[in-house]
C-alpha cells in the first residue's frame, strides 16, 4: 500500500537527544539548589532518595503520567513538606529543574534532519514530557505540541 505522508510526529527524548545525560545532570542540579536553597531538604533528599521519592510518587498517580510537569511538582512538593521547608520554594525549584531540563545536546544528524523533514512536512512533537520547544531553539521546526 502506497500513501503520502502528510505529517510527521516524534516524541523528541531519544529521537533528537540522549534523555540519559540529561536525566543525570537534572537530579544533580536539582540537589545542589536544594542543598543551597533548603539544606534540610537536600539533606533528606539526596539524588537516590529524591529519585526513589519521584518513582513512587509516578507508581502512586497514574492520572498523572501524561503530565510529567505535574509529577515533578508533587515531588517537589512532598519532599519540600517533609523536610519542613517554606512550601515558596516549590516554583523555583520546579524553575532550577526545568532549566537544567531543556538544556540538550543533539544528536550529531538530528537538526539537519529535523529541518530537511519540516521543510517537506508539517512536524508535530508528542511528549507526556517536559521539553519546551521556545526554550531548546527547536519551535520554529514544529507545527504544532502536545
Amino acid at each position: 500500500m502506497k500513501f503520502p505522508v502528510l505529517a510527521i510526529t516524534l516524541d523528541l527524548d531519544d529521537t533528537l537527544w540522549p534523555f540519559a545525560p540529561i536525566g543525570a545532570r537534572i537530579d544533580q542540579v536539582l540537589y545542589d539548589w536544594m542543598r543551597e536553597h533548603s539544606p534540610a531538604t537536600a539533606a533528606m533528599y539526596p539524588v537516590a532518595a529524591m529519585r526513589e521519592l519521584r518513582e513512587r510518587s509516578f507508581h502512586d498517580n497514574p492520572q498523572l503520567h501524561h503530565d510529567l510537569s505535574a509529577l515533578r511538582r508533587l515531588t517537589l512538593r512532598e519532599a519540600l513538606e517533609n523536610s519542613g521547608a517554606d512550601l515558596a520554594l516549590l516554583e523555583p525549584a520546579y524553575e532550577a529543574f526545568y532549566a537544567a531540563r531543556n538544556q540538550v545536546e543533539f544528536y550529531p544528524d538530528a537538526l539537519d534532519a529535523l529541518a530537511r523533514i519540516a521543510a517537506k512536512v508539517p512536524v508535530a512533537a508528542l511528549s507526556n514530557g517536559n521539553a519546551d520547544l521556545q526554550r531548546i531553539g527547536l519551535a520554529h521546526h514544529f507545527s504544532f505540541q502536545l
